[in-house]
């Protein structure tokens, strides 16, 4: 698995947008819902015995003859899970490695802005381990790297039970699962839950290869699962090619209506492009990202 770092400088100017205010324990860079010291304005109060006379608004003051402080959203971290699916699907192509260089890029952003991040590999068979990773800042981008190089994809597994049991018992300020979705309906209905269940701003990456939605079915095929091992023979023809790219199409419709019901970000990256471009082009313009710098 190579992880381009070429980008890391470029993406490390952007902060992940979250759709709430965060909510973590230690100081960060992030808006808060907690009133303490920060830098920006939040409201005002009646002055309380003890609070610090270097916050009263004396301006006000004048005007009112009232004592009043000045309140500030105080700066606090946020919890950012990426879940990177490693199932054998994924190892068709280059799915996986484009997943990982875009779970990478959403690692270097968090840990630049001091968030904590949360990087697991599900996948897998059932008795299988998930593989995570957490940490707060840029020195432990090495380590994230260094699990995400060493992927490889195997086998089917649980992806929702182990989804589950990566995310801890508290639901995360925001999470991303990268994946193809290669799965039966009721399995991507729990995972659609369970990751709606684990976040409060849950974003899905549906990761798709041209091979993936051109099969070419007018002619003979001689297939087989990577992650069940079945053997498929098919004699093709026109009318299975036109079968198939209506299930295609049926398929993506099922995809996008199960994350609208469980409220999930639904944002398409094809493998045809860098992972780079995904960030800055669907990310950005689905409001996920923005620069450090508002203007």
């Amino acid at each position: 698995m190579r992880i381009d770092s070429r980008p890391f400088p470029e993406m490390a100017q952007f902060q992940l947008r979250a759709a709430r205010a965060a909510s973590g324990h230690r100081h960060g860079e992030r808006e808060s819902r907690i009133s303490g010291s920060g830098l920006e304005f939040a409201d005002f109060r009646r002055y309380q015995p003890g609070d610090a006379l270097n916050r009263v608004d004396w301006n006000v003051y004048m005007r009112l003859q009232q004592v009043y402080v000045r309140l500030f959203h105080e700066d606090r971290d946020l919890q950012v899970n990426v879940h990177l699916d490693a199932t054998g699907s994924m190892g068709v192509g280059t799915k996986l490695d484009y997943a990982a260089n875009v779970a990478a890029l959403l690692c270097v952003i968090g840990l630049h802005r001091r968030d904590r991040v949360l990087l697991s590999c599900i996948g897998g068979d059932e008795h299988d381990q998930s593989q995570f990773v957490r940490g707060c800042g840029v020195a432990k981008l090495p380590m994230f790297m260094k699990m995400l190089e060493g992927i490889q994809a195997h086998g089917h597994g649980s992806e929702h039970v182990q989804l589950l049991a990566s995310s801890g018992r508290s639901k995360s300020d925001q999470s991303y699962l990268i994946s193809d979705l290669l799965m039966d309906d009721p399995d991507l209905d729990s995972l659609m839950r369970c990751l709606s269940v684990t976040s409060k701003s849950p974003v899905l990456i549906h990761v798709i290869d041209r091979a993936d939605v051109t099969l070419n079915l007018r002619r003979h095929i001689d297939a087989i699962d990577v992650e069940t091992g079945v053997r498929l023979k098919l004699a093709g023809n026109s009318e299975l090619q036109k079968a198939y790219q209506n299930e295609v199409t049926d398929w993506l419709d099922r995809v996008q209506r199960a994350a609208n019901r469980y409220r999930v970000r639904y944002v398409v990256g094809s493998t045809h492009t860098s992972a780079r471009d995904l960030l800055l082009g669907p990310l950005r313009n689905a409001g996920l990202l923005q620069s450090r710098v508002s203007t």
